[in-house]
């Protein structure tokens, strides 16, 4: 039996985190709450392993476009490319698709997306107009084609995140 489940608003979420977790920071709490987007294994996961620091990483690498730090990037593709970090790289491919999503979204709607971290609203904001709804649509629909075919056939996944970051250069050019 299938039993839909509606996403937990902000408030419970807080109430749930605040109960597992007593003394996370508010700022860690708050971007736990927007990040796991009303699921509460999700916030636990990402507290768990660390998601919001790989957030905080990937929202200074891509915070810079159309600039892109691709020593930063590659040392980053190392450590995510290792034998043993392959719940990191999940881990960081999913939050990469989230922040295409909420990029996109915001492009379409013209509403500002919630802050994960403290005053990203204007980073996103500023990304957001370097490219048109469709681009970042492609962009998304290329880096999702890409992970999905890199874990298919074992493809390697430092090449992969270089190659990401790469078309994330080319979509803001």
């Amino acid at each position: 039996r299938a039993l839909p489940l509606k996403p937990l608003n902000a408030d419970s979420m807080r109430a749930f985190l605040v109960g597992r977790y007593p003394d996370l920071p508010s700022n860690d709490l708050n971007g736990l709450v927007a990040i796991a987007d009303g699921a509460p294994g999700r916030a636990v996961e990402m507290h768990e392993l660390g998601g919001l620091d790989m957030y905080k990483t990937l929202s200074n690498l891509l915070g810079h476009l159309p600039r892109v730090d691709m020593a930063a990037v590659h040392t980053l593709a190392s450590k995510l490319g290792g034998v043993k970090a392959d719940a990191d790289y999940r881990l960081f491919t999913r939050l990469l698709l989230a922040w295409i999503m909420r990029i996109t979204r915001q492009v379409a709607s013209g509403q500002k997306e919630e802050d994960i971290l403290v005053g990203e609203g204007e980073q996103i904001s500023r990304i957001s107009s370097l490219a048109r709804v469709d681009q970042w649509l492609e962009l998304w629909e290329k880096v999702d084609r890409l992970i999905t075919r890199a874990d298919a056939v074992n493809l390697d996944r430092k090449q992969v995140i270089v190659s990401i970051f790469s078309a994330f250069r080319a979509t803001v050019q």
